[in-house]
């Protein structure tokens, strides 16, 4: 009886030449994998990040909201519970980009500079629009708020200052009905974004980097643990797998087990799922 992570850990020290785990091995408690994680995450996106990858950034999380460094974490984090190594994860890259522009369809062969111009110029007809209806007594917020929002998108066209953001909020942007056709004409061309040849290129280096930088820092941990004699929840359950997929282990470990009951079952990962078959076969 005990916790996932108890019973690997009881594995793993009884097999330890076959685990690869040290007999002086310390696990180390969630938060301080935590702490260490992301000194290895700091080191590698220092060397990783650059000039063009902020101005990546830039135009599509002005916010900072979904930054490469959070999304690489994220990526890690779940690598880590199911058991993806880094050479798959980079591998994983490929796929995901693949898998985005297979959802946005083909890419537009149109120059950035005659997209940027036919934005500035459908803005401009809008704003005129806008303007007229406001000026012909519709002063509701939702009518200024849009001419505000519309305006100061044109302003960051012209300065070539503008976000992936700024395009899709102003493409969705709610305004009063009087706008509606108006508004949906404009978003018809503003939504023309997500197929310009610098959108795809700027989501495809936001991938590239976030899985990398993930990777990396992977490798960076591991190498941290192991000059530091820890093992972490996710190792123990790594290898605790790997012994009960050995025959070898699996037939000295015959008999011991009558049944076998897993409490909170709803929150198992697949990695525990996978220990808990293997423990059922046994």
């Amino acid at each position: 009886i005990g916790t996932v992570h108890s019973v690997c850990n009881t594995l793993i020290r009884r097999f330890p030449v076959e685990s690869g785990t040290s007999p002086d091995a310390e696990v180390i408690s969630k938060n301080d994998a935590e702490l260490l994680f992301l000194q290895a995450l700091a080191g590698v996106c220092d060397s990783v990040m650059n000039e063009n990858l902020e101005e990546v950034q830039r135009r599509l999380d002005p916010e900072h909201k979904r930054t490469i460094t959070g999304v690489a974490k994220k990526i890690a984090d779940q690598a880590l519970t199911n058991g993806i190594d880094s050479p798959q994860l980079r591998a994983m890259a490929a796929q995901s980009i693949e898998r985005l522009n297979s959802t946005l369809g083909p890419e537009s062969n149109a120059d950035m500079e005659n997209l940027r111009k036919a934005w500035i110029a459908a803005i401009g007809r809008t704003i005129q629009e806008t303007q007229r209806i406001v000026d012909g007594g519709n002063t509701t917020k939702g009518a200024q708020d849009y001419l505000k929002q519309i305006k100061e998108l044109s302003r960051n066209l012209e300065r070539e200052s503008f976000t992936w953001h700024d395009l899709a909020s102003a493409a969705n942007a709610k305004a009063v009905s009087a706008l509606d056709d108006l508004k949906q004409d404009l978003a018809e061309v503003l939504e023309g974004h997500l197929n310009s040849p610098l959108f795809r290129s700027d989501m495809n280096s936001f991938i590239e980097a976030a899985f990398r930088i993930a990777a990396d820092s992977m490798q960076v941990y591991d190498r941290l643990k192991r000059s530091r004699a820890l093992v972490d929840y996710n190792d123990m359950e790594r290898r605790a797998l790997a012994l009960l997929e050995n025959p070898h282990i699996a037939h000295a470990l015959a008999g011991e087990f009558k049944i076998l009951y897993v409490d909170e079952f709803q929150d198992t990962s697949p990695l525990q799922l996978a220990i808990f078959m293997r423990l059922g076969a046994v």
